[in-house]
């Protein structure tokens, strides 16, 4: 009975650690948007990526086709979900870069405060927040870049 026993458990834990286990991947990414002055034009492109090790790993192009929902008034938040080719592993997002950006028109100036919100598919969530950042377009595409580890 003790030598079956003992089998059993051995066999229990052998199995459990030749099993592998399923590796933690980010399952969604959230880009949150804390308007703090200088409202966001109506008519300016927001962008966004995360890049690591030289790669996209996340995209987000929005936010300019309509006057009223699109002006982001100075003391508001909006979300937005990035856009990944595929599940990325944990690791992925070590040592990477996040831009934010806008293409609008000369002199739009906006002040926004970034945050991403990363879900994993074990159920846990990283927030990073970043700096008060402002943004003036020359007429074209302007961006910020910040060092990003998860």
């Amino acid at each position: 009975m003790i030598r079956a026993f003992v089998v059993c458990a051995f066999l229990f834990l052998f199995v459990g650690v030749a099993v592998p286990q399923q590796q933690t991947s980010v399952q969604s990414i959230t880009l949150v948007f804390a308007t703090r002055q200088n409202a966001k034009p109506w008519n300016a492109q927001v962008r966004a990526t995360i890049k690591c090790a030289g790669q996209t790993m996340a995209t987000l192009q929005c936010c300019s086709g309509d006057r009223k929902r699109d002006q982001w008034a100075a003391g508001s938040s909006h979300f937005r979900n990035m856009q990944m080719a595929q599940p990325l592993p944990r690791v992925a997002l070590t040592g990477c870069t996040f831009e934010l950006g806008m293409d609008a028109p000369k002199s739009s100036r906006w002040t926004v405060s970034p945050t991403l919100r990363v879900f994993y598919n074990n159920s846990a969530t990283k927030v990073r927040s970043f700096d008060d950042t402002t943004l003036v377009s020359a007429g074209g595409y302007t961006a910020k870049s910040f060092g990003l580890d998860f």
